[in-house]
Parts: C-alpha cells; structure tokens; sequence
C-alpha cells in the first residue's frame, strides 16, 4: 500500500485498514476540535462510507459521540 493510500483510500486495492484510517481521520476532522474552521470542510472519499458499511447518519452519531466524550473529559479535567 502507498503511504498516503489513506488520503483517497479507493486507490489502495480494497485495503480495509486504508478505509478505516480515512474515515476515522475525517470524522475526527469534522468535528472541528482542535482545528481551524478548515477542519470541518474537509472532504471524505466517497466510496469510503459505502466500503465500511456506514450511512452519513452513522458518521453524525460517531461525531456525536466524540463531541460528548470530549465534553465530559474536560468537565472532570476542571474538576480536579
């Protein structure tokens, strides 16, 4: 696999982990933590949902769920 395969991961021959990489890096991207407001329009491979089996509602929650966890870390960082 290229080293950057999981930039556009449909040009890597169907490498599962090039997928997961992809997407795992644009969810984290698109919710904007950390990020200049370039972050959240960063564009995921089209095929990359489809190949994993993930509908655009899954990515929503997913970055639900981070933005939730990522509150409650802070919270209790605060806290002590």
């Amino acid at each position: 696999m290229h080293d950057l395969a999981y930039i556009i991961p449909s040009r890597s021959q169907g490498n599962e982990l090039a997928y997961i990489v992809h997407t795992a890096d644009a969810i984290a991207m698109m919710t904007g933590l950390g990020l200049g407001i370039d972050g959240m329009l960063y564009k995921m491979d089209d095929k990359a949902l489809e190949f994993l089996g993930f509908e655009e509602e899954d990515v929503n929650d997913i970055m639900r769920q981070v933005l939730e966890s990522v509150q409650k870390i802070s919270e209790q960082m605060h806290k002590d």
